[in-house]
């Protein structure tokens, strides 16, 4: 959708891929299985992390999703 420019992370789907999230400071950080960090995340007005994406710009999707992983 065009007019959502914005990506809704799930913590749960993250861990289970070997992924680690750190909340605090005003901010989430996002390391890989290999304790890299991957993003750091600002907490954005209605005291949600958001990553912003830039306008008209879209990803491909390289597989189908389930209902239970789009949710």
């Amino acid at each position: 959708m065009p007019e959502v420019s914005y990506t809704l992370v799930s913590v749960g789907q993250l861990d289970g891929a070997g992924f680690t999230t750190a909340f605090g400071g005003g901010k989430c950080i996002i390391r890989g299985p290999d304790n890299a960090k991957i993003r750091e995340v600002l907490r954005k007005s209605m005291k949600i992390c958001r990553v912003d994406h830039e306008e008209d710009v879209a990803g491909a999707v390289d597989e189908k999703l389930t209902l239970e992983q789009f949710h």
